[in-house]
């Protein structure tokens, strides 16, 4: 019992003596300037980030739409597959199916623009359905020579599924979509890169908006995959409707 009166009695002096010594004159108006600076330095943050945002909004408005691809001729017109069989053509789509089986490896697919963008923003529309297969756009690819041909050693992306997606630049964020069952076969993704500005939209929800530590120049493009190893044979399709580069 002893003990713990004098602990009390310790607590209350320190206490007394610290309310003391914040509430001296000095000490007070040494809170107060610093109240201050953090104050004007928070607003010259804010205030530095309106006006990137504004030359980014200023930016976009004056990019011009340089690839559309609405497939109503059923073929790439502005675009070029690395693998002219992968895709068919059916009601203005460019379609990709498959039944992926036991034992079949992952396999990436690339359709790339002939020139190279450092600021743009591209769209894709399309229809997805199979948790192992995503599909996207891509960016900063740039070719390089291979057994099987020129293919990207290479790049960054956003690509999703029916449940999760992925943003891959100098990091790698994968995650749910939604909840933990939701599907949303129906997607449109959406990329802005200006300067080294990324943000990344699914169905107009942004997924990825930061700076990050790097700009380079590359083709751009639809981008699709699929995971292997499979237990059971698995269908698999996407139905892409439309892609828009604006550069």
């Amino acid at each position: 019992m002893k003990t713990i009166i004098i602990i009390a009695l310790v607590l209350f002096v320190s206490g007394y003596l610290f309310v003391r010594w914040a509430n001296a004159p000095e000490n007070v108006a040494a809170l107060q300037q610093k109240r201050l600076i953090d104050a004007a330095d928070k607003e010259s943050v804010i205030q530095e980030l309106k006006k990137e945002q504004e030359a980014i909004r200023e930016k976009i408005a004056d990019l011009r739409c340089v690839i559309h691809e609405d497939f109503k001729t059923n073929k790439f017109t502005q675009l070029h597959s690395l693998d002219s069989r992968t895709f068919r053509f059916e009601n203005h789509e460019a379609i990709y199916s498959n039944l992926v089986t036991q034992g079949q490896l992952a396999n990436a697919y690339f359709v790339l623009s002939d020139q190279s963008f450092t600021d743009f923003v591209a769209e894709i529309e399309f229809e997805i359905s199979g948790e192992i297969l995503k599909c996207g756009i891509v960016w900063d690819c740039q070719l390089e020579p291979s057994e099987q041909g020129a293919y990207p050693s290479n790049f960054q992306g956003v690509y999703s599924g029916p449940s999760t997606y992925i943003v891959q630049t100098t990091e790698r964020v994968d995650r749910l979509i939604g909840g933990y069952f939701s599907v949303f076969r129906n997607q449109k993704v959406r990329v802005e890169r200006i300067g080294q500005h990324v943000k990344a939209t699914l169905n107009d929800k942004v997924l990825y908006d930061k700076k990050i530590d790097q700009q380079s120049k590359g083709k751009v493009g639809i981008y699709g995959t699929h995971n292997g190893g499979v237990k059971y044979p698995t269908t698999i399709y996407c139905h892409i409707k439309s892609f828009k580069v604006f550069g």
